[in-house]
């Protein structure tokens, strides 16, 4: 498992520097929602609700007083990014599945920022 954390640790740090986050992100977004339909659709963002403990705007904008599920933010490339890379490839220690709340566990980050020079 420290193995796991420190590639973890790694991976993120690009991801969060902004550089990991792929500009292709909107080609990609079939990989959590393909082939579902709105209400399987709706579960697994309440998924993300819950395990990052954040509303739906939190990735989402609305525009003419309703959410606009297509346009990308920030945030959704980060959770898109996050959702390839690490949930769908990733097994936990005991080789079962992990998902979002495997590391957030209601916090919208999970790890440490550290001020250059405290490391």
């Amino acid at each position: 498992m420290p193995r796991f954390a420190a590639a973890l640790s790694v991976c993120l740090l690009f991801t969060f520097a902004g550089s990991a986050v792929a500009d292709d992100a909107p080609s990609r977004a079939g990989a959590i929602v393909k082939g579902k339909d709105e209400d399987a659709v709706a579960d697994i963002m309440k998924t993300f609700n819950k395990a990052l403990k954040v509303k739906c705007n939190f990735c989402h904008v609305r525009e003419d007083g309703k959410f606009n599920y297509k346009k990308w933010t920030k945030h959704k490339r980060v959770a898109l990014h996050m959702h390839t890379e690490y949930v769908a490839k990733l097994k936990n220690a005991e080789g079962g599945s992990i998902n979002c709340n495997t590391c957030h566990q209601g916090r919208k980050t999970f790890l440490k920022k550290v001020a250059k020079g405290d490391e």
